[in-house]
C-alpha cells in the first residue's frame, strides 16, 4: 500500500501546485518551466495577511524543493479569471516521464470560478470551463510547433441542448505529446473537471485522482455529445481507475462519485488543499513505515495523538521522531501555536529529515510492524506491555508506546537508546 499512498501523495502536491501562477516563469532549454523560478511561485504568499486562502499554494521551502526534484512544470492555461476561471498545468514526473493534467480549484479571487461553483451546487454543467479544458489539452496534444483544432459550441435543436462543431484552429502550445495517456488530478472544483476529463477523453486518462472533490451527476447527455464529437464512440467514467481522496464531508457529498472513495485524516475536515497535503504527507510517511498498515489505522492514530486537533499530525511525526531518532528531537511546533508557513516548513523539514535518516531506512517497509493502540482497552494494554504478543521483544514495544503516551507501538525496533 505504501506505493498507492505515495501516489496519492504526488497528485495532493500537484493539484496544491496549480493553485500558482506560473505565467512569468521563463522556460529553460529543455522546453521545461525554470525550476528556481517554478519554485518561487510554489512558495510565493499572495497575501500574507491570508496565508491559508486558496490562491496561491504556498508550499514551504522544503516541500517545494522536494517537489521540484520530483517533477517538472510543462506548461500552464489561465483563461481570464472574471469571466471563465479555469486553469490547468501539465507537469511531468522527472523519474519516469508520466504526464499529469491538472486543473486548479476555485480561486478565491476568480469571479469566474464563483460562477462555476454556483452552477454546480444547483446541478448545472459548468460548460465554459469543460471546453476550456477541452481545448487546452487538444492544444497540448498539437505542440507549439502545430496547428490545434478547437471545439466550439452553439445552441442545438431538439432533444440536443448544445451542437458541438470545430471552431478556428489555433497554434498548439508545450511540448506536444500527442495521444500520449496522462493522469487527470484536481481539487474542488478541478476534481470534479477531471472526473470529467476521464468520462470525455477515455483512452487517453491513464487515471484520475480527485480531492474534497464534488461528484458529477445529470451531465452524461451533453457530455457524450461532446465525447462522441471528439471521437469517443462509447464515453464512460474512469470508474476502475479514479481515486476520490475526501477529509471535508461537505463539498464531497455532492452526489455523483465515480471510482474509489477513500476517507482520509484531515486536521479540522478543512475543505483547503494545503491541509489534505499536509495529511497525506504523514499518511504516505506511515505507509513507508508499514507498508500493511490501512487508513482507518491512520486516522485512529493521528486523531488521537494530540486533543489539539490542529496539531495532530506534528505530533504523530514527533512520536516518531523520537522513537526513531531519539528523545533529544526538538518539538515540531511548540503547542498551542496556530499552523502558519512557519510551522509547515518545519513540519516537511523534519519529515524528509525522517525519511532520509539511515536509522528509519533500518525499520521502514515491514508490513504490521505498526500497531494501533488508540482503542485497545486498558487491559489488552497492560497484558501487552506485560507479556507482548507472542512477537520478540514486542513487549517492550508496548512499554515504551505507553511510558510515551503514544497510541501506537512499532515492533522489531531498537529500543536499547530508550
Amino acid at each position: 500500500m505504501s506505493s498507492s499512498f505515495q501516489a496519492y501523495y504526488d497528485g495532493a502536491e500537484l493539484a496544491l501546485a496549480a493553485y500558482s501562477d506560473f505565467s512569468t516563469v521563463d522556460r529553460g532549454s529543455d522546453g521545461a518551466l525554470d525550476p528556481i523560478g517554478v519554485t518561487k511561485a510554489l512558495t510565493k504568499l499572495d497575501n500574507p495577511l491570508l496565508p491559508w486562502s486558496e490562491r496561491t499554494s504556498d508550499f514551504s521551502a522544503t516541500e517545494a524543493q522536494k517537489f521540484i526534484e520530483r517533477f517538472d512544470a510543462l506548461d500552464q492555461y489561465t483563461t481570464d479569471p472574471t469571466t471563465n476561471g479555469f486553469s490547468a498545468t501539465l507537469f511531468r514526473e522527472r523519474a519516469t516521464g508520466k504526464l499529469y493534467f491538472v486543473n486548479r480549484g476555485t480561486s478565491g479571487a476568480d469571479a469566474g470560478d464563483l460562477v462555476t461553483d454556483a452552477v454546480l451546487a444547483i446541478g448545472g454543467k459548468p460548460m465554459n470551463q469543460i471546453l476550456s479544458m477541452v481545448n487546452y489539452l487538444l492544444r497540448l496534444q498539437a505542440g507549439k510547433g502545430d496547428v490545434a483544432q478547437q471545439v466550439a459550441v452553439g445552441v442545438g435543436d431538439g432533444a440536443q441542448a448544445f451542437r458541438y462543431y470545430w471552431g478556428e484552429p489555433v497554434q498548439g502550445v508545450g511540448p506536444g505529446i500527442g495521444g500520449t495517456a496522462v493522469t487527470v488530478a484536481g481539487h474542488s472544483l478541478g476534481g470534479y473537471l477531471s472526473t470529467i476529463f476521464g468520462y470525455v477523453f477515455g483512452g487517453a486518462t491513464s487515471a484520475v485522482a480527485t480531492f474534497n472533490a464534488p461528484g458529477s451527476w445529470g451531465v452524461e447527455g451533453t457530455l457524450r455529445t461532446l465525447a462522441q464529437f471528439l471521437g469517443n464512440a462509447d464515453p464512460s467514467y474512469a470508474e476502475n481507475r479514479q481515486t476520490n481522496l475526501i477529509g471535508d464531508y461537505l463539498v464531497s457529498s455532492v452526489p455523483g462519485h465515480r471510482g474509489t472513495d477513500i476517507r482520509i485524516f484531515e486536521e479540522g475536515n478543512a475543505h483547503s488543499q494545503k491541509v489534505v497535503t499536509d495529511s497525506l504527507a504523514m499518511m504516505n510517511l506511515m505507509a513507508l513505515l508499514d507498508p500493511g498498515l490501512g487508513t482507518t489505522a491512520m486516522t485512529n492514530i493521528m486523531r488521537a495523538a494530540s486533543v489539539i486537533d490542529g496539531s495532530s499530525i506534528e505530533q504523530t511525526l514527533d512520536a516518531l521522531r523520537r522513537m526513531v531518532l531519539g528523545n533529544g528531537t526538538a518539538p515540531t511546533k511548540v503547542l498551542p501555536v496556530a499552523d502558519s508557513q512557519t510551522s509547515r516548513e518545519a513540519l516537511y523539514a523534519n519529515l524528509y529529515g525522517l525519511t532520509s535518516s539511515p536509522l528509519f531506512v533500518a525499520v521502514k517497509g515491514r508490513n504490521g510492524c505498526v500497531i494501533d493502540l488508540s482503542n485497545k482497552p486498558a487491559d489488552t494494554l497492560r497484558s501487552l506491555a506485560l507479556t507482548g504478543d507472542g512477537t520478540a521483544g514486542s513487549a517492550l514495544a508496548y512499554r515504551y508506546a505507553l511510558r510515551e503516551l503514544n497510541p501506537f507501538a512499532i515492533l522489531g525496533a531498537d529500543y536499547t537508546a530508550h
